[in-house]
């Protein structure tokens, strides 16, 4: 792909991840909702450190260089590696595993585009980030946020936003992921356990 081709795919991605976050991902109206705009973006292949972190290797044109960035899915909590939940057949089984696999699968080797503008208190970038599939000649966005929340791979985490509340409900309701048994919150078994 060409520089220029790469420049105005980069571009539409961008123009076509602010309409589905603005219009079409429902959010609370008349909310002081806490997200993120587009005021910087990311772009490169990734690494997977778990179900909701990734680190993204992104192109600095000024400095001629790849860096890589640690970016943390914004409005979602993922179980920890070591967690362990029930499946529906009340086994054990790690659900941090298989959130983490969940997100790299749906990776694949792709490029991943986060848009964010803050980062948290450990200094991870927040981004709302997304990979492009085809199917049929095709084009469309999977965002993974709200992909891993709706496969109940991962919760809204609710202290900081309510972004994905109506994707949880649509896992808890038909018991996809980690709603198919008994869990701990992610938070709560941090708490316990770190």
């Amino acid at each position: 792909m060409s520089l220029m081709k790469k420049q105005k795919w980069i571009l539409s991605s961008l123009i076509s991840l602010f309409l589905i976050i603005n219009f079409f991902i429902p959010t609370p109206s008349n909310s002081k909702e806490k997200t993120v705009s587009l005021k910087s973006s990311l772009f490169g292949k990734v690494k997977i450190i778990d179900g909701d972190t990734i680190i993204i290797r992104h192109w600095m044109p000024k400095d001629k260089i790849f860096k890589n960035f640690k970016v943390r899915l914004f409005g979602i909590d993922a179980p920890e590696k070591k967690q362990i939940c029930k499946d529906r057949n009340n086994k054990d089984y790690n659900c941090g595993i298989k959130s983490s696999e969940s997100l790299k699968r749906i990776i694949e080797n792709k490029n991943v585009l986060c848009v964010h503008d803050n980062v948290d208190i450990y200094g991870r970038i927040l981004g709302i980030c997304g990979v492009e599939s085809i199917v049929e000649e095709e084009s469309y966005w999977i965002w993974l946020n709200a992909y891993m929340v709706t496969t109940g791979d991962a919760v809204a985490f609710l202290k900081y936003s309510k972004k994905y509340l109506y994707h949880e409900s649509v896992a808890k309701n038909l018991k996809l992921g980690i709603w198919q048994g008994e869990f701990d919150m992610p938070w709560e078994w941090r708490k316990k356990n770190k």
